[in-house]
Order: structure tokens, then C-alpha cells, then sequence
């Protein structure tokens, strides 16, 4: 089983992001700045359950936001 989400994680706050995973996951910094530089997908793992987490990166925000209403029905 995994868990799939969708984020808007600008490059500024990959860091952040990682930091506040603590070491409860496993996550490389720098591939998760790739993957948002690039638009793409990334994952994290957590390592008590090894429950495997795929973050995909929203490429354009205002449309994904868009999207994202749409399909819970705001």
C-alpha cells in the first residue's frame, strides 16, 4: 500500500519540508530539489511502517488549484 498526494512545494521550501519529515522518514534532500525543480514525482518512506508516500509536484499552481477544487467539488 502507498499513499499518493499532490503538492505545491516551491524549491525555497524543500528544506523545510524535508526537516519536518524528521527521521521518521527516509528522504534525500537532494533528490526531492530535483524533483521540484523538474516537476516531477518524489517519495518518502516511512521507516517504521515502510508505508512508501509518491508527492507529485504541481507544475502550474493557479491551474492545479483550479483542479484540485474541481475535483472535491468546491
Amino acid at each position: 500500500m502507498d499513499v499518493d498526494l499532490v503538492a505545491a512545494l516551491p524549491v525555497a521550501r524543500v528544506e523545510d519540508f524535508v526537516r519536518g519529515l524528521g527521521d521518521r522518514y527516509y528522504v534525500e534532500v537532494a533528490g526531492v530539489r530535483e524533483a521540484v525543480r523538474q516537476q516531477e514525482a518524489f517519495n518518502v518512506i516511512h521507516h517504521d511502517t515502510v508505508l512508501k508516500v509518491d508527492v507529485f509536484v504541481v507544475r502550474d499552481v493557479g491551474l492545479a488549484r483550479e483542479e484540485l477544487d474541481r475535483a472535491a467539488g468546491c
